[in-house]
């Protein structure tokens, strides 16, 4: 048979709940720069790109010109 705990103090119910909301604010934080890191590696990845494009296109469309 099992022994009955007493409840919680509401003392005891505050702190708990105040630590799980500063536990949030850095998870918060955490995402954030998840986020942003994301974001620059998706901008870094699409300004590669448009390089390697513009520079293929560049070529294509000089080639006539060295033909002259």
């Amino acid at each position: 048979m099992r022994a009955h705990r007493p409840a919680a103090s509401p003392a005891r119910t505050l702190a708990a709940a105040i630590a799980a909301v500063a536990g949030l604010g850095v998870y918060v934080d955490v995402q954030r720069r998840g986020v942003g890191l994301l974001v620059a590696g998706v901008v870094f990845v699409i300004l590669v790109m448009a390089l390697l494009v513009a520079t293929a296109l560049a070529r294509q469309m000089s080639r006539p010109l060295s033909d002259l």
